[in-house]
């Protein structure tokens, strides 16, 4: 598609009211010159292109709505009978008005019009981790099986998001706009600095854990009172426990609580079991001891981005013990 540069405000009124069928005949007479310096590619291309609009408006006297349905009716008739035909003066008059509309460069009845904030929402399976650059330049990695939902811009004096599953924040700071994160029956406010937020659906609590900076962590299921609302600085873990509304804080004593982004595990003196949970929620596997035994052992080790197969196989030769896979399952158990 190719239009004339430097299009007047007042030339895409003309253009807008075209389209919408408000231009009264001396206006349109005098517009018909100027589509001459337009063209425009075949009817399938502009349909293509309308689909792609991702803004909500409302214009005066009309439904966004329906008002594109009309244009894109017209152009689905036109379609029945003409293929690869110059287009009539209201279709091109409208593809004008859509490629205005993609490239964001121009904005008509700007006194008629109602911009409505969108929302992304980003549902992330068992699929590898996937980092996130919000509107404000804020990064965010969700962990497998987590979502987020976020507004395309944050036009209010907070940046609010959710979230559900486990995700790390590193915040842009605003100290004018705070950072609100809600997940589930808790929410995190900050100004600028680095988390992990571990909220899962059906789990017992949800968990956040500060490396930089410092958060508010509070429940508005709770009365907010004096004791009700946690500070938490870098270490401090904050835990809100679904079953009771209490919030609880304590030091992080878990090397690993970012192990699911860093590929970094640290085992010092830990026992099996625990070893295993941490490796079984990492690589999203299933691993089982035969023997109950095999879950006291106690084991020092440091593993970074190496394979299920290598730390498997580390851990036998350490306890001396065999591991053997079934379907998609990992048993551990003793040499017979």
């Amino acid at each position: 598609m190719k239009a004339q540069k430097n299009i007047s405000q007042k030339e895409w009124n003309a253009l807008a009211n075209r389209a919408f069928g408000n231009l009264g005949p001396d206006e349109e007479k005098a517009l018909e010159n100027q589509l001459k310096t337009f063209e425009i590619a075949d009817l399938t291309e502009i349909e293509k292109t309308a689909e792609q609009i991702n803004l909500h408006y409302k214009l005066k006297n009309y439904r966004s709505d329906s008002a594109f349905e009309q244009v894109r009716s017209k152009i689905s008739k036109e379609k029945r009978s003409v293929l690869f035909v110059k287009t009539s003066n209201l279709l091109r008059i409208a593809a004008v008005v859509v490629f205005a509309l993609v490239l964001g460069s121009v904005w008509f009845f700007a006194e008629d019009v109602e911009l409505k904030t969108e929302t992304t929402e980003l549902i992330i399976q068992n699929h590898e981790i996937t980092d996130v650059e919000l509107p404000d330049g804020s990064l965010v990695t969700l962990n497998r099986n987590s979502k987020i939902d976020y507004p395309d811009k944050f036009t209010s004096d907070k940046r609010e998001v959710n979230i559900e599953g486990e995700a790390f924040f590193d915040v842009v700071p605003n100290p004018e706009k705070p950072f609100v994160i809600h997940a589930g029956d808790v929410s995190i406010k900050v100004l600028g600095t680095s988390f992990n937020v571990n909220a899962y659906p059906g789990n017992e609590r949800v968990e956040v854990v500060v490396s930089t900076g410092k958060v508010q962590f509070y429940s508005e299921s709770i009365d907010q009172i004096p004791g009700k609302e946690l500070i938490l600085d870098p270490g401090d873990k904050g835990i809100f426990v679904n079953a009771s509304k209490e919030l609880l804080k304590m030091q992080n004593q878990n090397p690993n609580f970012m192990a699911w982004k860093t590929r970094r595990l640290i085992f010092s003196e830990t026992s099996l079991k625990e070893v295993i949970e941490q490796i079984s929620k990492l690589y999203n596997i299933q691993i089982r001891t035969v023997e109950p035994g095999l879950n006291e052992l106690k084991y020092t080790g440091h593993f970074e981005n190496s394979s299920i197969d290598f730390i498997l196989e580390v851990i036998s030769l350490t306890f001396d013990i065999e591991v053997n896979k079934e379907s998609e399952c990992y048993f551990l158990d003793k040499k017979s």
